[in-house]
């Protein structure tokens, strides 16, 4: 069995069984998908199914409520940008969106100018880099001589990106012993698994799990050129979809949240958002990591800083119990953003957080005097 016929089988993907199902050398391969989707989910528009592949959650409810009407552009990205969404359901929702948007629809492209040199809207991109994803996962998944597979952990309750482990000859030997080491992890559980040349830096393309599944394939040098330029295109768009987090705010990633907050986990409070700047002349062709939220970050000592943090649509409002000793700083400085609190009062505030975040990490001398007594003994 191919990957898309054993995702089916193991976990009863409907939308794996589709990506297995459709002749992708077919011209109308992407008009096929839509069909096929629409028997799944009869009468489901783009408009109905795109909240679900916001990442962040409070965004999502948001969106949802105000009846956001997304462009068929940010439509797509979203999708694309989605971490938790199997790729077969990717796949099948990108396909929707070109054949919802056809050719026939005129609206903005907000991508760099070589793409729209090379295509007059999203779904002829689509169109074009739908099948590659699929050639790109066969490739990944079909064995070949003199090729090994690595994992790693990509896991919010420790590094960013733990290091890479040992060789294995097969992809379900590298995946097995990386489902050992997260056996009592909570979820979502996330593994890296690279294909790489024996002896050499020549990669063969990576994939990500959630949950054992393959949520998103990433190129290597052997099937770089469409990838890549897939990943080219969408990075290179700079959108504006709104958020109702507001100044003072304070925000977080939950995914990477114990990670180093310029990684992306935050907390952040919030000071101003990259589109409320450029809310009358939007960058066209920016890279997507300018949509950013600008505000303050704090240090493990409980010092202060200002910086830019990437991927706004991916933060959710940082829950109360993270916010306590020395990180009730960054709550206290959120309200006196907001007005809610004169300055005397936030320095004593600060000062008291502080002391709260120096008392848990004290520990009381007969405490230290008792434990090398036990030692000695």
């Amino acid at each position: 069995m191919n990957y898309w016929e054993t995702a089916h089988v193991a976990n009863g993907d409907e939308y794996a069984d589709i990506v297995g199902t459709i002749d992708w050398g077919d011209p109308h391969c992407i008009e096929n998908v839509a069909v096929l989707v629409n028997s799944v989910a009869p009468n489901r528009s783009v408009q109905d199914w795109i909240f679900e592949f916001v990442n962040s959650v409070d965004t999502a409810s948001y969106l949802k409520q105000s009846h956001y009407r997304f462009t068929y552009s940010e439509a797509a990205w979203i999708v694309y940008q989605c971490r938790s969404k199997p790729l077969a359901e990717k796949i099948c929702a990108l396909a929707t969106i070109a054949t919802e948007m056809g050719r026939s629809v005129d609206e903005h492209r907000p991508w760099g100018p070589e793409w729209k040199e090379k295509f007059s809207s999203v779904a002829e991109a689509l169109n074009c880099f739908l099948p590659e994803i699929v050639m790109a996962v066969e490739a990944f998944f079909t064995p070949k001589g003199h090729e090994i597979y690595q994992y790693c952990i990509l896991s919010p309750e420790g590094e960013e990106c733990a290091p890479w482990e040992a060789a294995f000859s097969s992809f379900d030997y590298c995946m097995a012993q990386a489902k050992q080491d997260l056996i009592d992890e909570p979820s979502p559980k996330r593994i890296q698994i690279r294909k790489q040349v024996v002896d050499t830096w020549c990669e063969h393309g990576k994939a990500v799990f959630v949950d054992d599944v393959l949520v998103e394939i990433i190129s290597g040098w052997e099937n770089d050129d469409g990838m890549s330029d897939m990943e080219q295109f969408f990075e290179s768009m700079w959108l504006t979809i709104p958020t109702p987090f507001v100044r003072g705010d304070v925000l977080y990633d939950p995914w990477c949240f114990k990670c180093k907050p310029l990684s992306g986990g935050g907390p952040i409070v919030v000071e101003e958002f990259a589109y409320e700047r450029f809310k009358r002349h939007a960058p066209v062709g920016a890279d997507s990591s300018d949509m950013s939220v600008m505000g303050y970050f704090q240090e493990e000592d409980g010092s202060i800083f200002y910086e830019v943090l990437p991927g706004y649509l991916n933060l959710e409002r940082c829950p109360a119990d993270l916010l306590t000793g020395q990180r009730g700083i960054m709550k206290d400085l959120g309200s006196y953003l907001k007005g809610d609190c004169y300055l005397d009062e936030l320095v004593n505030r600060c000062a008291v957080a502080l002391l709260d975040g120096v008392r848990q990490n004290f520990t009381p001398m007969f405490e230290t005097l008792n434990a090398l007594e036990r030692g000695a003994c």
